[in-house]
């Protein structure tokens, strides 16, 4: 943090109680998002994580205004092609109370990767209830695209049509993805 800050933390890639301490990650290590700790870092053969080596996250918001089976996408983009992050999505319970209101589909780069959610379980009018309906969940092989992209797309029944979330989304979702610490290459004579 910057020196002054009233509320210190640790800076990416380093751990901490970020007040008397923050130091880099040990070799072999790094630090997860959301986490406080140095975890193990598990990279290929002939690849290790340097000290300070930290996992990414982002997240992004997924809304719809349409009143009747609602549906949106977010696009992650400048990721490396081939790369398959961890993805988690949260829904706010608008309309879900019903068995014929629910997540009829969600895709990840044009492939579904589940349906249904929320079919039970679910809540209305609770716009501040999130449900956890893909938790770290590993993008499918080639879903990010030559141009770095990576689309994510949810689906409704058409009975998700009340209790709109700010009085304006019938659906709204936050999805986010997490980038595992990146492995460097062995030097030469290292494996």
């Amino acid at each position: 943090s910057a020196p002054g800050s009233a509320t210190c933390v640790c800076d990416a890639g380093f751990a901490g109680d970020g007040i008397t301490s923050c130091a880099p990650c040990p070799a072999g290590t790094f630090l997860a998002a959301g986490t406080s700790s140095c975890e193990p870092c598990s990279v290929s053969a002939g690849f290790f994580c340097p000290p300070g080596s930290f996992s990414q996250y982002s997240s992004l918001e997924c809304k719809s205004a349409t009143s009747s089976g609602p549906a949106c996408q977010v696009v992650f983009t400048s990721l490396p092609v081939g790369f398959r992050p961890l993805i988690t999505i949260e829904v706010a319970n608008s309309d879900f109370d019903g068995s014929d209101e629910y997540v009829s589909r969600v895709l990840v780069g044009g492939q579904t990767i589940g349906t249904n959610y929320l079919a039970s379980g679910g809540e209305q009018c609770k716009c501040d209830v999130m449900s956890k309906i893909v938790d770290a969940q590993a993008a499918p092989a080639g879903t990010v695209s030559a141009s770095g992209e990576l689309v994510v797309r949810l689906e409704t029944s058409s009975m998700v049509n009340h209790c709109p979330c700010s009085a304006e989304w019938y659906l709204y979702a936050r999805v986010s993805i997490i980038s595992p610490a990146a492995g460097v290459k062995c030097p030469a004579g290292y494996f």
